[in-house]
């Protein structure tokens, strides 16, 4: 199971959530946080894509330095500590910081490789923030962060999509933070690369996702926001995407994530559609977040209903239509 929180993202169950979890001693639990790096006066620094890994085991701190990864024996005691365990947390820090303390050199780490098997085995890891975004199979990430400069003269794209840890197969998923990709620029990466299905995520929200059922069900708290974009069941004419299919599920939701429908839905008539998810989907698309803003990657969205758009009980839509354009980089 893989959970990721406010972003909350739940696995095997898997889960994408946003907001950091609370830290209770709890037996057969292991905690990671990204932290800043220890300078040799003793105070903490950011350094810009390396974090130290404060580690903690039901509860108790682990002996060894704390940069998890920083020696083999912290390594393998880290390894030891995962295989353990029947719940995994990881919180704070951003997807090159996580990649960075995960890999040595691009070779995985003991500990990395014991949370795959961990997993694999039916342990429950809960990701929150740049730890869910890495978890997951495909991410945007800003260009400048990964240090890679366009190898085309006119590509100005701002971000590119990276593989992380594989837990989370399928959609292209976007963790809207202050300091992350904004939605629309997550959706035109996704078109561009040719990724079927978004899954954007903001806020206190839980998805908890079963791979087996491929369903996904939510949990958000007031503010949360979840959408599932599938783009494979829209058009394309000339950069003009028309059609691509919209689930925007509310709390308590289960999401077929083969159709994109949500589970007890009923049809509504084709103009009952643009209640406050829908307009909140349009505005996160037509107005990127952060300063300074970019212009806009998505010209003109729009979001209708037709004989297929329904609602469930709990209130959320599916099969909604989304309609845009990509801008010209």
């Amino acid at each position: 199971m893989l959970a990721a929180w406010g972003l909350g993202l739940l696995a095997a169950s898997g889960l994408f959530q946003f907001e950091a979890p609370a830290h209770r001693a709890v037996p057969g639990r292991v905690v990671l946080a990204a932290e800043p790096l220890p300078t040799r006066g003793g105070a903490a620094a950011r350094v810009p894509g390396r974090v130290a890994l404060s580690f903690a085991s039901g509860g108790v701190d682990l002996p060894g330095p704390r940069e998890a990864a920083g020696s083999p024996a912290a390594d393998r005691s880290l390894a030891r500590a995962i295989e353990d365990s029947a719940r995994i947390e990881l919180s704070g820090g951003t997807w090159l910081e996580w990649y960075h303390a995960a890999n040595d050199h691009r070779r995985e780490r003991s500990w990395t490789r014991a949370l795959r098997r961990a997993h694999a085995a039916g342990a429950t890891v809960h990701a929150s923030g740049g730890a869910a975004a890495w978890v997951a199979s495909f991410a945007p990430v800003p260009r400048a962060v990964l240090d890679k400069p366009a190898q085309v003269p006119h590509d100005r794209s701002l971000d590119l999509p990276v593989g992380g840890l594989g837990l989370c197969e399928g959609p292209l998923v976007g963790v809207l933070e202050a300091a992350s990709p904004s939605a629309d620029r997550v959706v035109e990466r996704a078109v561009t690369f040719g990724f079927r299905s978004v899954l954007l995520l903001t806020g206190p929200v839980e998805v908890e996702l079963d791979p087996a059922a491929r369903t996904a069900e939510i949990r958000a708290a007031p503010g949360g926001f979840a959408c599932w974009i599938d783009l494979g069941a829209g058009t394309r004419s000339r950069g003009a995407i028309r059609g691509a299919r919209v689930a925007l599920p509310q709390d308590g939701d289960l999401l077929e994530l083969r159709t994109g429908r949500l589970r007890g839905a009923v049809p509504l008539a084709a103009g009952d559609v643009l209640g406050p998810p829908t307009q909140r989907l349009l505005a996160l698309l037509s107005a990127p977040q952060g300063e300074p803003a970019p212009p806009p990657w998505l010209r003109a969205p729009r979001a209708s209903g037709d004989e297929r758009s329904a609602r469930s009980p709990l209130g959320g839509l599916s099969g909604v239509r989304l309609d845009f354009e990509l801008a010209a980089p």
